[in-house]
């Protein structure tokens, strides 16, 4: 996790933060993952940044975060593949 959040510039804080305040929660048929989505400033334009996760009885493990591409959220929904929890 530390490998991704440095290469793609992202502050450690930031999956905690888009877990913790997230409002539209999915589940990803594909990995199995539970997907939270945040928007912030990254590269120097707001952004919708996601994080995959999985919840397990006493804790929670953020597995990746990355920026959403333009339309990669809505063709995602649109093939069913992620569904709202």
């Amino acid at each position: 996790m530390e490998f991704r959040l440095e290469k793609r510039q992202i502050s450690a804080d930031i999956p905690s933060r888009i877990y913790r305040d997230s409002k539209e929660r999915y589940y990803d048929s594909a990995t199995g993952h539970r997907i939270a989505i945040g928007r912030l400033d990254y590269s120097g334009r707001e952004r919708e940044v996601m994080i995959a996760y999985d919840e397990f009885e006493d804790r929670i493990e953020i597995v990746t975060v990355h920026p959403l591409k333009w339309m990669q959220k809505q063709q995602r929904i649109k093939s069913k593949r992620w569904a709202k929890i």
